[in-house]
């Protein structure tokens, strides 16, 4: 099988890149590496964080042909009942105050399923970061999880017939804030500029410790969701034929 993996930075995917030696194939106008994990070849897509990158990129890089797309990364929780590492399949992505939405393959979701991760209705996809604890409880109503790209990546694999599927590791809770607005400091490329967060931490020094924890935790949540990607991608099993016939008459 030829599998597309999505993450929206490269602090998302490097354990996984470290991990199976992924070779860079592309920079411009987009990140993409290739590699083999099982008897398949992956190739991983950076996005760039947010709505518009995720649309910029998503289209063209799925000019070629995949078996199966995964859109993955760091959330933020909107239920109570997730803690931070959780790993979720989201068997429906929509957009945030919108009715639109797209359902992950159910024959993917089985198979996440069986590896031992929680299974959630619907992952929200904003336009714009959710910073406080107080919007993610007002916009906990709408799904289970939020995050800034998987809406746009589902929509462009859809349109090509790709089956999809929608994880997401858990990296902070409904009931915290962001340590910092990282909105204010992404590049053109959809990256997180560094010289700008260390300008703000210079002018705001009582934040250092806040990021400094959250920095630790998310690194561990990208090599717990590492490990999942690689455990589910090596032994991925392909789309039964019944469920491929379901897809091409609907």
């Amino acid at each position: 099988m030829r599998i597309l993996v999505t993450f929206a930075v490269q602090t998302e995917f490097a354990p996984w890149r470290k991990m199976r030696g992924f070779k860079r194939i592309s920079t411009v106008p987009f990140e993409l590496y290739d590699a083999v994990v099982g008897t398949h070849t992956v190739r991983v897509l950076l996005t760039g964080i947010g709505w518009e990158c995720a649309k910029r990129t998503a289209n063209p890089a799925m000019n070629d042909v995949f078996d199966a797309c995964i859109s993955s990364g760091l959330s933020g929780g909107l239920k109570a009942e997730y803690h931070a590492g959780d790993i979720l399949a989201f068997r429906a992505v929509g957009e945030l105050n919108g009715e639109r939405a797209f359902s992950s393959s159910e024959w993917l979701v089985r198979q996440a399923s069986a590896k031992g991760i929680k299974t959630a209705e619907k992952l929200i996809t904003s336009n714009r970061l959710v910073v406080t604890a107080e919007e993610k409880h007002r916009i906990g109503s709408f799904g289970d999880a939020v995050d800034m790209e998987s809406f746009r990546i589902l929509a462009a694999a859809q349109g090509r017939g790709i089956p999809t599927l929608a994880v997401r590791a858990i990296s902070d809770t409904v009931d915290e804030d962001l340590p910092m607005d990282f909105s204010q400091h992404i590049s053109e490329n959809g990256q997180i500029a560094a010289g700008r967060v260390f300008g703000q931490l210079f002018f705001s020094p009582q934040v250092i410790p806040a990021m400094v924890r959250f920095g630790s935790r998310t690194r561990q949540v990208a090599e717990q969701l590492t490990d999942f990607l690689d455990s589910f991608v090596s032994t991925l099993v392909p789309q039964p034929l019944a469920d491929s016939k379901e897809v091409a008459t609907r």
